[in-house]
Protein backbone atom coordinates (compact mmCIF):
# COMPACT_ATOMS: atom_id res chain seq x y z
CA UNK A 1 0.00 0.00 0.00
CA UNK A 2 1.26 3.74 -0.95
CA UNK A 3 2.12 6.01 2.49
CA UNK A 4 -0.41 8.40 0.72
CA UNK A 5 -2.86 6.23 1.19
CA UNK A 6 -2.25 4.88 4.60
CA UNK A 7 -0.31 7.80 6.53
CA UNK A 8 0.25 6.42 9.58
CA UNK A 9 2.51 3.82 9.99
CA UNK A 10 1.35 1.89 12.63
CA UNK A 11 -2.13 1.64 10.50
CA UNK A 12 -0.21 1.42 7.58
CA UNK A 13 1.55 -1.86 9.31
CA UNK A 14 -1.56 -3.47 10.60
CA UNK A 15 -3.51 -3.14 7.39
CA UNK A 16 -0.69 -4.27 5.31
CA UNK A 17 1.13 -7.03 7.10
CA UNK A 18 0.71 -10.80 6.52
CA UNK A 19 1.89 -11.76 9.67
CA UNK A 20 -0.97 -9.60 11.47
CA UNK A 21 -4.00 -10.36 9.59
CA UNK A 22 -2.48 -14.51 10.05
CA UNK A 23 -2.49 -13.84 13.81
CA UNK A 24 -5.96 -12.16 13.98
CA UNK A 25 -7.39 -15.00 11.86
CA UNK A 26 -5.95 -17.43 14.28
CA UNK A 27 -6.96 -15.64 17.49
CA UNK A 28 -10.42 -15.38 15.70
CA UNK A 29 -10.55 -18.99 15.05
CA UNK A 30 -9.46 -20.37 18.74
CA UNK A 31 -12.31 -17.67 19.95
CA UNK A 32 -14.71 -18.78 17.42
CA UNK A 33 -13.90 -22.57 18.34
CA UNK A 34 -14.17 -21.80 22.90
CA UNK A 35 -17.37 -20.10 21.78
CA UNK A 36 -18.55 -22.93 19.54
CA UNK A 37 -17.51 -26.19 21.91
CA UNK A 38 -19.32 -24.20 24.85
CA UNK A 39 -22.43 -23.57 23.37
CA UNK A 40 -22.01 -19.57 24.20
CA UNK A 41 -24.98 -17.32 24.47
CA UNK A 42 -27.63 -19.98 24.53
CA UNK A 43 -26.20 -21.85 21.15
CA UNK A 44 -26.23 -25.32 22.74
CA UNK A 45 -29.47 -26.17 22.34
CA UNK A 46 -29.96 -24.45 18.98
CA UNK A 47 -27.55 -27.37 16.99
CA UNK A 48 -25.20 -29.78 17.13
CA UNK A 49 -21.39 -28.88 18.01
CA UNK A 50 -20.21 -29.08 14.79
CA UNK A 51 -22.62 -26.68 13.30
CA UNK A 52 -22.44 -24.20 16.52
CA UNK A 53 -18.10 -24.14 16.05
CA UNK A 54 -18.59 -23.38 12.66
CA UNK A 55 -21.05 -20.64 12.90
CA UNK A 56 -18.90 -18.71 15.56
CA UNK A 57 -15.99 -19.29 13.68
CA UNK A 58 -17.47 -18.08 10.62
CA UNK A 59 -19.13 -15.11 12.35
CA UNK A 60 -15.24 -14.14 13.81
CA UNK A 61 -13.67 -14.50 10.65
CA UNK A 62 -15.74 -11.97 9.41
CA UNK A 63 -15.70 -9.44 11.98
CA UNK A 64 -11.90 -9.72 12.17
CA UNK A 65 -11.72 -9.27 8.40
CA UNK A 66 -14.37 -6.61 8.10
CA UNK A 67 -13.81 -4.11 11.19
CA UNK A 68 -10.57 -3.20 10.87
CA UNK A 69 -10.42 -2.37 7.47
CA UNK A 70 -13.64 0.04 7.64
CA UNK A 71 -12.44 1.53 10.57
CA UNK A 72 -9.41 2.30 9.20
CA UNK A 73 -10.90 3.54 6.08
CA UNK A 74 -13.11 5.63 8.32
CA UNK A 75 -10.02 7.34 9.97
CA UNK A 76 -8.42 8.49 6.80
CA UNK A 77 -11.49 9.45 5.27
CA UNK A 78 -12.21 11.27 8.39
CA UNK A 79 -8.34 12.64 8.48
CA UNK A 80 -8.63 14.06 5.06
CA UNK A 81 -12.16 15.81 6.03
CA UNK A 82 -10.88 16.96 9.39
CA UNK A 83 -12.78 14.86 11.64
CA UNK A 84 -11.74 13.55 14.37
CA UNK A 85 -11.15 10.12 14.96
CA UNK A 86 -13.22 10.14 18.36
CA UNK A 87 -15.88 10.56 15.82
CA UNK A 88 -15.40 8.63 12.53
CA UNK A 89 -14.39 5.66 14.66
CA UNK A 90 -17.83 4.87 16.09
CA UNK A 91 -19.56 6.09 12.62
CA UNK A 92 -17.79 2.58 10.84
CA UNK A 93 -17.95 0.54 13.84
CA UNK A 94 -21.68 1.48 13.84
CA UNK A 95 -21.79 0.84 9.90
CA UNK A 96 -20.00 -2.43 9.77
CA UNK A 97 -21.98 -3.67 12.24
CA UNK A 98 -24.89 -3.96 9.80
CA UNK A 99 -23.78 -6.49 7.86
CA UNK A 100 -22.44 -8.10 11.00
CA UNK A 101 -25.60 -8.29 11.74
CA UNK A 102 -26.90 -9.80 8.00
CA UNK A 103 -23.86 -12.59 8.35
CA UNK A 104 -25.61 -13.54 12.00
CA UNK A 105 -29.10 -13.84 10.98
Amino acid sequence: MSDAFLPDAPLREALASPAAWARRLAYATAAGVFLGAVGAFGTFVAAPLANRVADWVVMFWVGTLLYPVVTALAVIQGHRWGISAWFSVPFAVSLASLPMTLASI
